[in-house]
Formats: structure tokens, C-alpha cells, sequence
């Protein structure tokens, strides 16, 4: 009789603060491994497809960095930007280029995080042309746009879409 109190006090006693910890600080969860759950569908080809559109995007993103980076190294200031023709034409080019590349055949959600990203950019392009009306383009009265967390968000769920079709996502995504 003692040695089935013993169990039962045990056994209560070890249910009770298992139940405790699990409540105070969270019960465990097991750890999956997420390419289990990407999209049923996926296959090589829409991968490859999906890679491709976006290294052609970055591509076409690159004159525009080199633009950036130029602007920046010479002014130390980011505001800059705007008021350099050569970035605001680098930037129209870039919008050109990428919003003509083909989002044809790739899934819906990715193709619509695509777009949205165009979108932003056209945005940014538009403008950005707005100053090639103004009389003296370095005017310190100039509004200045910060859309780029638009485009950021935007890049960035274009890119956990892109992951969920099977694309592994490197640094050389983000340049």
C-alpha cells in the first residue's frame, strides 16, 4: 500500500509542476523543419523560373547601387540621393528594366508580391522624375521621399515567397 501512495504522490507531484513550468514559461515544441511545409507544388522548374526573374531584377538593380554608392561616398549624405540626376536616372532605368521582366507562368502569391514591388518602385520613379520639372533641383525647400521602407517590405516578401518555393535566399539577395 505504501509503495502505491508513493506512485500516486509521484505521479501527481511530477504532473503538477510539469504542468507549472509548462504554464509559467511555455510548454516545448517540437522543432520541424521548414522545408517540410513549403508549398505542395513546388518544383525545380518554378524554382529555377523564380531565380532567374530575380537575379535579372538585381541585375538591372546594380547601376543603380553603383549610382547610390558614388552619391553617397561624395556627399555623406543619404538625402542626396534625390538631387542627383544621374541616381534619379539610374532609378528610372532600373523601374524600366524590371518592370518589363515576365512574371508570366510563376504562382499567383509570388506573382502578386512581385508586382506590388513594381508598384512601389513606379512610385519612387514617378517621383523622382517630379524633379526634373523643378527650376533649381538642389533647393533646400525640396520635399524629400522616404518610400523605401515600402520597397523594402515589399523586396522582403517577394523573397519569403520566392523561400517557400524551394529558393535558398543568400546575401546576394540583399545588395
Amino acid at each position: 500500500m505504501k509503495i502505491l501512495l508513493g506512485i500516486v504522490a509521484f505521479t501527481l507531484t511530477f504532473g503538477l509542476s510539469s504542468t507549472l513550468v509548462g504554464l509559467l514559461f511555455g510548454f516545448p515544441q517540437a522543432e520541424v523543419e521548414s522545408s517540410k511545409y513549403r508549398v505542395r507544388h513546388q518544383s525545380s522548374a518554378t524554382t529555377y523560373k523564380i531565380k532567374r526573374l530575380l537575379k535579372r531584377d538585381i541585375a538591372n538593380g546594380i547601376p543603380r547601387h553603383v549610382e547610390a554608392r558614388r552619391v553617397f561616398q561624395t556627399e555623406r549624405n543619404i538625402s542626396s540621393l534625390d538631387k542627383s540626376p544621374a541616381y534619379r536616372s539610374a532609378v528610372i532605368r532600373y523601374v524600366e528594366k524590371s518592370s518589363n521582366l515576365s512574371d508570366a507562368g510563376l504562382p499567383r502569391d509570388f506573382q502578386y508580391a512581385w508586382r506590388k514591388h513594381m508598384s512601389a518602385w513606379k512610385n519612387r520613379a514617378i517621383y523622382l522624375k517630379s524633379f526634373d520639372n523643378l527650376s533649381n533641383p538642389n533647393s533646400s525647400t525640396m520635399n524629400l521621399s522616404d518610400d523605401s521602407g515600402e520597397i523594402n517590405e515589399t523586396w522582403d516578401q517577394v523573397l519569403r515567397i520566392a523561400e517557400r518555393y524551394g529558393l535558398e535566399i543568400d546575401g546576394s539577395y540583399y545588395r
